[in-house]
Protein backbone atom coordinates (compact mmCIF):
# COMPACT_ATOMS: atom_id res chain seq x y z
CA UNK A 1 0.00 0.00 0.00
CA UNK A 2 1.40 3.25 -0.97
CA UNK A 3 0.84 6.54 1.02
CA UNK A 4 0.64 9.91 -0.68
CA UNK A 5 1.76 12.11 2.05
CA UNK A 6 0.37 11.14 5.48
CA UNK A 7 1.36 12.54 8.31
CA UNK A 8 5.25 12.93 9.01
CA UNK A 9 7.28 12.72 12.42
CA UNK A 10 9.00 16.00 11.07
CA UNK A 11 7.99 19.00 12.99
CA UNK A 12 9.72 21.38 10.88
CA UNK A 13 10.31 21.78 7.19
CA UNK A 14 13.09 24.16 5.97
CA UNK A 15 12.52 25.12 2.29
CA UNK A 16 15.33 24.92 -0.11
CA UNK A 17 16.89 26.82 -2.53
CA UNK A 18 17.04 23.89 -5.33
CA UNK A 19 16.64 25.83 -8.43
CA UNK A 20 18.55 29.00 -10.29
CA UNK A 21 17.34 31.45 -13.09
CA UNK A 22 14.06 32.15 -11.98
CA UNK A 23 10.93 31.31 -9.98
CA UNK A 24 10.50 27.58 -9.34
CA UNK A 25 7.58 26.79 -11.89
CA UNK A 26 9.84 27.76 -14.55
CA UNK A 27 8.73 25.61 -17.58
CA UNK A 28 12.73 24.42 -18.08
CA UNK A 29 11.42 21.65 -14.57
CA UNK A 30 10.47 18.60 -16.22
CA UNK A 31 9.21 16.10 -13.30
CA UNK A 32 8.43 12.66 -13.48
CA UNK A 33 5.57 11.98 -11.20
CA UNK A 34 3.79 8.55 -10.43
CA UNK A 35 7.16 6.77 -9.08
CA UNK A 36 7.29 5.63 -5.97
CA UNK A 37 9.95 6.24 -3.13
CA UNK A 38 10.62 3.27 -1.18
CA UNK A 39 10.36 3.12 2.73
CA UNK A 40 14.05 2.00 2.85
CA UNK A 41 15.13 5.63 1.56
CA UNK A 42 17.38 7.38 3.19
CA UNK A 43 19.13 11.26 3.64
CA UNK A 44 22.09 9.34 5.86
CA UNK A 45 23.43 12.36 7.15
CA UNK A 46 19.82 13.69 8.40
CA UNK A 47 18.18 13.57 11.59
CA UNK A 48 16.19 11.81 11.18
CA UNK A 49 17.08 9.90 8.15
CA UNK A 50 13.62 9.23 7.23
CA UNK A 51 13.31 12.86 6.77
CA UNK A 52 14.17 13.18 3.10
CA UNK A 53 15.54 16.71 1.94
CA UNK A 54 15.12 18.12 -1.42
CA UNK A 55 18.00 18.05 -3.43
CA UNK A 56 18.68 14.13 -2.87
CA UNK A 57 19.88 12.60 -5.89
CA UNK A 58 18.00 9.27 -6.48
CA UNK A 59 18.50 6.00 -8.80
CA UNK A 60 15.46 3.27 -9.13
CA UNK A 61 15.70 0.13 -7.80
CA UNK A 62 15.92 -2.61 -11.11
CA UNK A 63 13.70 -5.11 -8.57
CA UNK A 64 11.00 -2.58 -8.19
CA UNK A 65 11.36 -0.03 -9.87
CA UNK A 66 11.09 2.48 -6.85
CA UNK A 67 13.23 5.17 -6.14
CA UNK A 68 15.88 5.31 -3.17
CA UNK A 69 19.14 7.67 -2.59
CA UNK A 70 21.59 7.05 -5.41
CA UNK A 71 24.90 5.14 -4.72
CA UNK A 72 27.15 5.09 -7.57
CA UNK A 73 28.60 2.24 -5.69
CA UNK A 74 26.29 -0.20 -5.72
CA UNK A 75 24.81 -3.05 -8.14
CA UNK A 76 20.92 -2.65 -7.44
CA UNK A 77 20.26 0.10 -10.00
CA UNK A 78 20.52 2.60 -7.82
CA UNK A 79 24.08 3.29 -9.11
CA UNK A 80 22.39 5.10 -12.04
CA UNK A 81 21.31 8.28 -11.33
CA UNK A 82 17.52 9.04 -11.86
CA UNK A 83 16.72 12.09 -10.59
CA UNK A 84 16.46 14.74 -7.75
CA UNK A 85 14.32 14.61 -4.88
CA UNK A 86 12.20 18.70 -4.97
CA UNK A 87 10.84 18.89 -1.16
CA UNK A 88 11.28 17.58 1.80
CA UNK A 89 9.15 14.59 2.50
CA UNK A 90 8.87 12.32 5.60
CA UNK A 91 8.95 7.88 4.74
CA UNK A 92 7.22 8.07 7.66
CA UNK A 93 3.64 6.86 8.51
CA UNK A 94 0.90 8.41 11.33
CA UNK A 95 2.16 5.84 12.76
CA UNK A 96 6.02 6.87 12.95
CA UNK A 97 6.64 3.53 10.48
CA UNK A 98 8.76 3.67 7.01
CA UNK A 99 6.00 3.18 4.23
CA UNK A 100 6.72 3.63 0.43
CA UNK A 101 5.60 6.78 -0.23
CA UNK A 102 4.13 8.51 -3.63
CA UNK A 103 4.84 11.99 -3.13
CA UNK A 104 5.99 15.25 -6.32
CA UNK A 105 8.16 13.12 -8.80
CA UNK A 106 12.16 13.48 -9.28
CA UNK A 107 13.10 16.06 -11.12
CA UNK A 108 15.12 14.95 -14.34
CA UNK A 109 15.89 18.27 -16.31
CA UNK A 110 16.18 21.52 -14.44
CA UNK A 111 18.52 24.41 -13.78
CA UNK A 112 19.56 23.12 -10.47
CA UNK A 113 21.55 24.98 -7.29
CA UNK A 114 24.97 22.64 -7.14
CA UNK A 115 25.35 23.64 -3.12
CA UNK A 116 21.75 22.35 -2.71
CA UNK A 117 22.06 19.22 -4.11
CA UNK A 118 22.85 16.20 -1.48
CA UNK A 119 24.53 12.32 -2.20
CA UNK A 120 22.92 9.89 0.10
CA UNK A 121 22.42 13.36 2.44
CA UNK A 122 26.26 14.70 2.58
CA UNK A 123 26.92 17.95 0.77
CA UNK A 124 27.03 17.39 -3.50
CA UNK A 125 30.10 20.08 -3.43
CA UNK A 126 33.51 17.94 -2.18
CA UNK A 127 31.61 14.51 -1.93
CA UNK A 128 33.72 11.67 -3.91
CA UNK A 129 31.23 10.73 -6.28
CA UNK A 130 30.58 14.89 -7.01
CA UNK A 131 32.36 14.89 -10.53
CA UNK A 132 30.65 11.02 -11.66
CA UNK A 133 27.30 12.65 -10.97
CA UNK A 134 28.17 16.14 -12.29
CA UNK A 135 28.82 14.10 -15.58
CA UNK A 136 25.45 12.33 -15.52
CA UNK A 137 23.29 15.53 -14.42
CA UNK A 138 24.74 17.28 -17.44
CA UNK A 139 24.06 14.31 -20.09
CA UNK A 140 19.80 14.35 -18.31
CA UNK A 141 19.92 17.94 -19.22
CA UNK A 142 20.20 19.69 -15.72
CA UNK A 143 22.45 23.06 -15.59
CA UNK A 144 24.80 23.61 -12.41
CA UNK A 145 24.57 27.10 -11.32
CA UNK A 146 28.72 26.92 -10.27
CA UNK A 147 29.12 25.50 -13.59
CA UNK A 148 27.14 26.20 -15.96
CA UNK A 149 29.04 25.67 -18.96
CA UNK A 150 30.05 21.77 -18.38
CA UNK A 151 33.53 22.11 -17.82
CA UNK A 152 33.50 20.32 -14.65
CA UNK A 153 31.72 17.29 -16.14
CA UNK A 154 34.61 16.46 -18.58
CA UNK A 155 32.41 16.04 -21.10
CA UNK A 156 33.31 19.39 -22.70
CA UNK A 157 36.02 19.33 -25.35
CA UNK A 158 39.39 21.51 -23.91
CA UNK A 159 42.88 21.56 -24.59
CA UNK A 160 46.05 23.02 -23.04
CA UNK A 161 49.65 23.38 -23.99
CA UNK A 162 52.28 22.36 -21.53
CA UNK A 163 55.81 23.52 -21.82
CA UNK A 164 57.34 22.16 -18.39
CA UNK A 165 58.29 19.11 -17.46
CA UNK A 166 56.06 18.40 -15.09
CA UNK A 167 52.06 18.19 -14.72
CA UNK A 168 49.68 17.21 -12.25
CA UNK A 169 46.19 17.95 -13.59
CA UNK A 170 43.31 19.64 -11.12
CA UNK A 171 39.54 18.57 -11.04
CA UNK A 172 38.74 22.28 -12.15
CA UNK A 173 40.56 20.82 -15.70
CA UNK A 174 38.03 17.43 -15.71
CA UNK A 175 38.26 16.53 -19.71
CA UNK A 176 41.32 18.57 -20.50
CA UNK A 177 43.60 17.53 -23.61
CA UNK A 178 47.21 18.27 -22.60
CA UNK A 179 49.32 18.95 -25.37
CA UNK A 180 52.99 18.15 -23.69
CA UNK A 181 55.67 19.62 -25.71
CA UNK A 182 58.63 19.46 -23.24
CA UNK A 183 62.20 18.88 -24.76
CA UNK A 184 63.41 15.81 -22.27
CA UNK A 185 61.37 13.56 -20.10
CA UNK A 186 57.99 14.91 -18.85
CA UNK A 187 55.98 13.45 -15.79
CA UNK A 188 52.12 13.98 -15.00
CA UNK A 189 51.05 12.98 -11.69
CA UNK A 190 47.70 12.37 -11.31
CA UNK A 191 45.55 13.86 -8.88
CA UNK A 192 43.83 11.21 -6.57
CA UNK A 193 41.49 9.14 -8.36
CA UNK A 194 37.98 10.16 -8.32
CA UNK A 195 35.07 8.93 -9.93
CA UNK A 196 33.94 10.94 -13.13
CA UNK A 197 37.81 12.72 -13.63
CA UNK A 198 39.07 12.15 -17.17
CA UNK A 199 42.33 13.53 -18.41
CA UNK A 200 44.24 12.80 -22.22
CA UNK A 201 47.68 13.45 -22.53
CA UNK A 202 49.67 13.82 -25.98
CA UNK A 203 52.98 13.78 -26.28
CA UNK A 204 54.26 16.14 -29.15
CA UNK A 205 57.66 17.40 -30.60
CA UNK A 206 57.78 21.12 -29.63
CA UNK A 207 56.64 23.65 -32.59
CA UNK A 208 60.06 25.68 -32.00
CA UNK A 209 62.66 23.03 -32.03
CA UNK A 210 61.38 20.12 -34.07
CA UNK A 211 64.95 18.56 -33.42
CA UNK A 212 64.35 18.13 -30.23
CA UNK A 213 65.10 14.85 -28.06
CA UNK A 214 61.86 13.57 -26.33
CA UNK A 215 62.65 11.98 -22.87
CA UNK A 216 60.60 9.30 -21.05
CA UNK A 217 57.09 10.12 -21.23
CA UNK A 218 55.91 9.39 -17.25
CA UNK A 219 52.52 8.95 -15.88
CA UNK A 220 52.38 7.89 -12.78
CA UNK A 221 49.37 8.09 -9.88
CA UNK A 222 49.14 10.10 -6.61
CA UNK A 223 50.89 8.16 -4.08
CA UNK A 224 51.86 5.49 -5.81
CA UNK A 225 48.52 3.75 -5.49
CA UNK A 226 47.82 0.55 -7.92
CA UNK A 227 44.94 1.72 -9.44
CA UNK A 228 45.31 1.63 -12.95
CA UNK A 229 43.36 -1.17 -14.90
CA UNK A 230 42.35 -1.35 -18.52
CA UNK A 231 44.83 -1.78 -21.28
CA UNK A 232 47.41 -1.98 -18.65
CA UNK A 233 46.00 -5.80 -18.16
CA UNK A 234 48.57 -7.13 -19.91
CA UNK A 235 51.50 -6.65 -17.42
CA UNK A 236 53.12 -8.48 -15.40
CA UNK A 237 50.93 -7.68 -12.44
CA UNK A 238 47.13 -6.89 -12.74
CA UNK A 239 46.93 -3.11 -11.23
CA UNK A 240 49.96 -0.74 -12.02
CA UNK A 241 50.55 2.89 -10.65
CA UNK A 242 53.00 4.02 -13.57
CA UNK A 243 52.64 3.94 -17.35
CA UNK A 244 56.64 4.90 -19.11
CA UNK A 245 57.07 5.69 -22.40
CA UNK A 246 60.92 4.38 -22.52
CA UNK A 247 62.68 5.24 -25.67
CA UNK A 248 63.88 9.01 -26.28
CA UNK A 249 62.74 10.70 -29.18
CA UNK A 250 60.34 8.44 -30.99
CA UNK A 251 57.35 9.40 -29.05
CA UNK A 252 55.88 12.05 -30.80
CA UNK A 253 52.02 11.48 -31.24
CA UNK A 254 51.84 9.00 -28.34
CA UNK A 255 48.99 9.66 -25.86
CA UNK A 256 47.37 8.22 -22.68
CA UNK A 257 43.83 8.38 -21.11
CA UNK A 258 42.61 8.11 -18.07
CA UNK A 259 39.14 7.94 -16.36
CA UNK A 260 38.20 7.47 -13.29
CA UNK A 261 35.51 4.63 -12.28
CA UNK A 262 34.57 2.74 -10.17
CA UNK A 263 36.12 -1.12 -10.77
CA UNK A 264 32.93 -3.15 -9.60
CA UNK A 265 34.72 -6.47 -10.03
CA UNK A 266 35.57 -6.41 -6.03
CA UNK A 267 34.02 -6.67 -2.91
CA UNK A 268 34.03 -3.34 -1.82
CA UNK A 269 34.34 -1.33 -4.98
CA UNK A 270 37.20 1.38 -5.42
CA UNK A 271 37.91 4.09 -7.54
CA UNK A 272 40.69 3.26 -10.55
CA UNK A 273 41.94 5.09 -13.51
CA UNK A 274 40.69 3.28 -16.20
CA UNK A 275 43.66 3.27 -18.79
CA UNK A 276 43.82 3.54 -22.83
CA UNK A 277 46.87 4.38 -24.68
CA UNK A 278 48.84 3.88 -27.89
CA UNK A 279 52.40 3.66 -28.13
CA UNK A 280 53.05 6.56 -30.62
CA UNK A 281 56.49 5.20 -32.80
CA UNK A 282 57.85 3.07 -30.13
CA UNK A 283 57.30 -0.21 -28.42
CA UNK A 284 59.48 0.36 -26.11
CA UNK A 285 56.60 0.50 -23.55
CA UNK A 286 56.24 -0.22 -19.84
CA UNK A 287 54.34 -0.78 -16.92
CA UNK A 288 55.19 -0.82 -13.04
Amino acid sequence: MYEQFGIAAISNSVETNLLWGGDRNQIGVLQHHGLVYSADIADAVNSPTTAIRAGLLVGMLTSSGELEEWDAEAQDGTQDLYGVVPQEFSTLDEYATAVDKIPPGPIVRAPLVASSLLIQGAAFVGHDDEFLARRNLQIMGCVLDDDPQGFKTGLINRTLSVAGTTLTPTTAQNGMTFLMSAEGSTTVTLPTCLPGLEYTFIRLTSTANPAFTEGELVVTTAGGADVMIGETADAAVSDVDTLTYTTADQHNGSWVKVRGIYDMGITVPVAKWFVTYNAGNTAAFSVT
